[in-house]
Parts: C-alpha cells; sequence; structure tokens
C-alpha cells in the first residue's frame, strides 16, 4: 500500500504498509504519516494560505505559502509522532538527521533554486520520477521547511529562555475561533506578524533569507542551536535502514553518489558525485563490485575472464558498467558537538568517502 496519507478536514485518509501497526518496531520507520495527517486538520484545512483558498472547483488554487502548509506540518509531525508515542523519540531524531544530511550534502540544487520556488513543483512535475532530483529539487518546502521551522523554535526558545516556543507560535496561529468548521486564510505578513506577537524578531528578513533566497548555507542551524551537530558513520541509522530492508534498496548517496535498488539499477545519481563524474547515472547497472568487470556475457552478466574464446563476451564499457571499491556514508545522527570538530566542503568530503565508509548517525 505505502506510506501515503490525504489529509480531510475532520478526518484523514492513511494508508501504510500492511505490517506498519503489527511489527511495532520493525516498521517505528513508517508511522510519521499518522501524525502529520493529523495536523493538517489545524494547518491546511482550517487555516491555509490566501491563494490556496478558492470559492469553487473552477478556480486554480496557487501554492505560494506551502512551506506552512505542508513545511510546518512536517515539523509538526516529527514532534507530534515523538510526544504521542506514534514513533519512538530515537526514530524521530533519526528522521531529523536523515533531513540534515539531505540538504547539507545531498542537495546541490540549493545553489539556484529556493525553496519557496519548489511550491511549484506539484505542478511541474506531478511527482514523476526525474533525473538528477539533487540538482533539480523536488517538492523541498516539506522536509527544509520543516527544518526551516525547527530554527524558529530554537531563535524563540533562546530569546526568552526557554519560555516559549514554537507551541505558543501554533497556539496562536491555529488555536483560534474555536469549534470553527470554516476556512481562515493567511498570508505572509500575518505569519510574521504572529511571529513577532511570540518573540520580537526579524522574522520577515529570517523567512526570505531562509526560503526565498538561493545558495544559503546548509540548514543546520536548528540542530546546532538544540545542542546537537551533523555526525557521519559507517552505518546507517534506523529511518534509512528501516528504508533500505522494506524497499530492498542502498542508499551511497554521501559516498559514491547513487541509490541502487535490489537488482543492481541505479535509481538516483548525486549531480557532480563521484559517480556521475565517472559516467554512472539513472539506468546504468551495476554488474560487479570490489574488482575491475572485464568482459560481460550478453545473457548472464559479468564474467571476470580476460579471454572471448567463443564470442560469447564483450567488453564492459560496450554494455553494462561495473563499479569497483566504494564505502556507503548515510547521515546516521546528530551528537552533541566535540570541540575542534568542523564541516569540510561537499566536494572533498565525496571525493574522500569514495575511498571509505561514511554514514550519518542517529540525534542523541
Amino acid at each position: 500500500m505505502g506510506g501515503i496519507g490525504l489529509e480531510h478536514h475532520r478526518s484523514s485518509e492513511n494508508q501504510q504498509e500492511p505490517k506498519s501497526w503489527t511489527d511495532w518496531a520493525g516498521m517505528d520507520w513508517d508511522r510519521n504519516v499518522i501524525a502529520h495527517e493529523f495536523v493538517h486538520s489545524w494547518n491546511g484545512k482550517f487555516r491555509r494560505g490566501a491563494d490556496a483558498w478558492t470559492p469553487d472547483y473552477q478556480q486554480p488554487m496557487q501554492n505560494t505559502m506551502l512551506w506552512v502548509y505542508e513545511g510546518q506540518t512536517q515539523f509538526w509531525g516529527y514532534v507530534l509522532a515523538a510526544r504521542s508515542g506514534v514513533q519512538s523519540r530515537d526514530m524521530v531524531m533519526a528522521m531529523f538527521a536523515t533531513a540534515a544530511g539531505k540538504y547539507a550534502e545531498g542537495t546541490p540544487g540549493r545553489s539556484w533554486r529556493s525553496v519557496e520556488d519548489t511550491v511549484n513543483a506539484p505542478q511541474l512535475m506531478r511527482r514523476r520520477p526525474l533525473p538528477y532530483t539533487s540538482l533539480t529539487r523536488s517538492e523541498d518546502y516539506y522536509v527544509e521547511g520543516a527544518l526551516t521551522w525547527l530554527e524558529a523554535d530554537q531563535i524563540i526558545r533562546k530569546g526568552t529562555g526557554g519560555a516559549k516556543g514554537l507551541d505558543d507560535f501554533a497556539k496562536a496561529f491555529f488555536g483560534v475561533r474555536d469549534g470553527d468548521w470554516g476556512e481562515v486564510t493567511y498570508d505572509f505578513d500575518e505569519v510574521v506578524k504572529v511571529l513577532n506577537g511570540v518573540y520580537a524578531y526579524d522574522w520577515a528578513g529570517f523567512l526570505r533569507t531562509r526560503l526565498y533566497d538561493t545558495n544559503q548555507p546548509a540548514p543546520l542551524n536548528g540542530v546546532q542551536m538544540a545542542g546537537y551537530k551533523l555526525v557521519w558513520k559507517d552505518k546507517p541509522n534506523a529511518y534509512e535502514k528501516g528504508i533500505a530492508e522494506e524497499r530492498k534498496t542502498l542508499d551511497l548517496t554521501y559516498s559514491l553518489g547513487v541509490t541502487l535498488n535490489k537488482d543492481g539499477d541505479v535509481t538516483a545519481t548525486l549531480w557532480d558525485g563521484p559517480a556521475y563524474n565517472a559516467g554512472i547515472v539513472n539506468s546504468t547497472k551495476i554488474v560487479a563490485v570490489g574488482r575491475p568487470c572485464l568482459f560481460v556475457r550478453r545473457d548472464e552478466g559479468c564474467d571476470h575472464r580476460r579471454e572471448d574464446r567463443e564470442g560469447a563476451y564483450q567488453p564492459a564499457d560496450q554494455a553494462r558498467r561495473a563499479v569497483s571499491d566504494g564505502g556507503d556514508r548515510l547521515p546516521r545522527r546528530l551528537a552533541p558537538p566535540l570541540a575542534g570538530e568542523h564541516h569540510t566542503g561537499q566536494g572533498q568530503r565525496l571525493r574522500q568517502a569514495a575511498h571509505r565508509a561514511r554514514q550519518v548517525t542517529n540525534l542523541s
């Protein structure tokens, strides 16, 4: 069935894997859709962007405020899943780590395309698979939006000495007209006004810089202000592990720069990563790992013989590519920062990662 959801005003339609609730520990990674769609009753259905409201189905909706509609819903989906016990705290921390890793090193498209511009992705892409999404970007207003709201929460907490947080914004913004089942619209200026009512700050500048500008630093401020840092290790975190086991995939984005399915087909390539620069792109099939593939048998795959005595073999570079040694490296966890540690540039880190295992661990 898959873990997808559709929000309604007083309910939600939630589709999950059949064992999501019976295999409680094993499917912990898959249950966030419940909390996410629950939040949409307030954020998206009751309060919705002014240009997303239409009087009838003949008028096209606009999506300029999806970084609130979906971005803050994604944030609260993480938070409420952990608070309610629908997902474990460790799993939600791993999800935050995966998000931080993606936008720290897995999305070079941040250099030219803003989060706000990705609100057009549903109309442009219609969720069809497109090549090089790390460069073109997709619906990043969800998760990068959530990291932006995490930073907003931390700014409020720091500025008020812990007395207030984004919970107070939610009460003021969503908790109006109790019992009203209609729709109350908002725009950018109202979001800024309510934020300033919670804690006075340059919220207009904050939101425009984080969401409307391009080529911004990785959105890690919220993580770091909360007392954590992004840590890279040689094993996937619980969230990435759960996805890989269920979907039979192997994510090598942060080492070789590719993602593979169970048949060895490349399903995603990191733009300007090691694999991309070696000519390994979507639809390439990996037929050997660990040693050169000298010949590919036309009917069977890779063979390591040097001789083609019967004409049954052809040079590998004329058939399907083989990949030699490479480590895997994934966002695994966020850990308290250690003195003297720092981040290196993306290009240098990717080249180094091609020769050693490196993944991100959990938030702790």
